[in-house]
């Protein structure tokens, strides 16, 4: 899967409830055969958009590698679980990161 693909899946389960009284920006961060690529969901007005470019200060970098990214895409793989077992890092707003999971159906 494709972090493109992995974006637009996990947006199509955007929760607009459960993004009431949240504006912010999520870097993805994702590494695969050496090479790292960033992406961004952008949260505001209780909307889900998906960047491409460069954002600068984003409240949270979760970094993971491919696999990880399509594990929880899939819901094989909570993301909490897999902070817990070192697959994914998170740099900036943890609580804003713990939100993922409500935010977008994540198990």
């Amino acid at each position: 899967m494709s972090v493109q693909n992995f974006l637009e899946k996990i947006s199509q389960r955007f929760n607009k409830d459960a993004a009431k009284d949240i504006s912010a920006i999520y870097s993805f961060q994702v590494e695969e055969d050496g090479n790292n690529a960033e992406y961004f969901l952008e949260i505001k007005d209780q909307c889900c958009k998906v960047v491409f470019d460069k954002t600068e200060n984003p409240n949270v970098t979760l970094k993971a590698d491919k696999d990880t990214w399509s594990s929880i895409a899939a819901g094989e793989l909570a993301p909490q679980m897999a902070f817990i077992s070192g697959r994914l890092s998170v740099d900036g707003d943890f609580p804003l990161a713990l939100k993922l999971s409500s935010l977008f159906q994540l198990s």
